[in-house]
């Protein structure tokens, strides 16, 4: 992924929260104007995420592209970042695409399996998280806690720990704020955008530049949609981004950058001018995911837990990274359950206390859980719990007899 892209693009990934759609300029034209930019191949740039990005941008004029989708479908997931992953998520629900079946469901089980680094960077993690509200999947509270982690006293937040204050990783973090009904900080971070506001109205991605650009600008208004603030606060910043737009409707940088920065920023305004920012994808039942939500644990799980040094209360509580004492290797989710089944101590936790709405709970959270629960697992359920998982599921311990 292009340097530009990595960063730029975030800060376009944003953008989608209804509030009452800006005028003076013409989104459908914006529209046509990015499809003209198609590849012969589908994609955007021969790039994941730009192409995502284009996509999501589209649907939010309602604008149709079959040959980005199928572009999309055919690259390997294996080896794209968390960003890239995320965005293309996103695609997918803004184009009421299927997630399960999307690329026989790699897309999403990738995306599973990168959320859950100890070491991902604060811009790749908040897409993660908005991609995970717009699919309905419940935030838990080790993500909420990992999302404040990544908060400066000032309110900012840089691409990695310690790192200078990037004002699209912070508008992204907004947005990731928002999606998991926290307010605590979101006042600072707010303040810090409007304390980095340029003298024309707008913001830059660059920090020393005195004049603001399209991208930067199209994003942090994505993050004030999101947070439902009045653009008339902020001193009416829509003007700003419209001096950007040329008579085809691309929003173009000042300083003649390559036309690349001009496609992607042209992807951020779109959803400006129709009130909307990313989150706006989501179905309105999405929640935050709480102990109150999900199963309550038997106490004997509290075995378990106390080996990992964890709380194991509720289903939310697997949601949480270990590291097996005895290998070093991670664990997260249904992978703490299947070493509760292997393990020769705790094999009787499964057999009496694994009941199947804990599996179809944490499946409803993370898509892949029915797909890599163990025979061993499965085998050690009662039959009556058993029973009431899918028949797919059950037949994979009737053929591991």
């Amino acid at each position: 992924m292009r340097y530009l892209l990595s960063i730029t693009l975030v800060a376009t990934i944003l953008l989608f929260s209804f509030t009452p759609a800006i005028g003076q300029a013409d989104p459908t034209l914006s529209a046509n104007w990015l499809n003209e930019q198609q590849a012969e191949n589908g994609s955007f740039g021969n790039e994941v995420g730009a192409t995502a990005f284009v996509l999501i941008a589209l649907s939010s004029v309602e604008k149709e592209n079959s040959a980005a989708l199928e572009w999309l479908s055919t690259q390997d997931f294996s080896t794209l970042a968390l960003d890239e992953l995320s965005l293309s998520l996103i695609a997918l629900v803004a184009t009421n695409t299927d997630i399960s079946s999307f690329a026989d469901g790699e897309l999403l089980a990738n995306y599973s399996e990168k959320m859950r680094a100890e070491d991902v960077r604060a811009d790749h993690f908040c897409l993660g998280l908005i991609a995970r509200f717009v699919m309905d999947i419940a935030i838990s509270q080790s993500q909420m806690d990992k999302l404040n982690s990544f908060f400066n006293e000032d309110g900012s937040v840089g691409i990695t720990t310690n790192a200078e204050a990037d004002v699209i990783t912070t508008s992204l973090c907004i947005q990731a704020l928002v999606a998991s009904e926290q307010s605590t900080l979101l006042p600072q971070a707010l303040a810090f955008l409007q304390s980095i506001q340029k003298p024309d109205g707008g913001w830059s991605i660059d920090p020393t530049e005195e004049v603001s650009d399209p991208l930067a600008t199209a994003f942090v208004m994505q993050a004030l949609i999101a947070s439902e603030e009045s653009f008339a606060d902020w001193g009416n910043p829509e003007r700003t981004l419209i001096e950007f737009a040329d008579a085809n409707g691309a929003f173009i940088f000042a300083d003649g950058r390559d036309e690349f920065f001009n496609v992607i920023s042209t992807a951020a305004a779109i959803p400006v001018f129709q009130g909307a920012s990313m989150l706006s994808f989501a179905p309105n039942t999405t929640e935050v995911l709480s102990g109150s939500d999900a199963p309550t644990l038997n106490a004997n799980w509290k075995l378990v837990g106390d080996g990992f040094q964890i709380e194991l209360d509720t289903a939310d509580d697997f949601f949480t990274t270990v590291v097996d004492p005895f290998t070093g290797e991670e664990l997260y989710g249904i992978e703490i359950i299947n070493w509760t089944a292997e393990y020769p101590y705790t094999g009787y936790i499964i057999e009496q206390y694994l009941t199947a709405d804990i599996i179809l709970w944490m499946a409803e959270q993370d898509a892949s859980v029915l797909e890599n629960i163990s025979a061993a697992t499965l085998l050690k359920m009662s039959e009556e719990e058993l029973a009431k998982l899918p028949a797919e599921v059950q037949q994979r311990a009737t053929n591991s007899d």
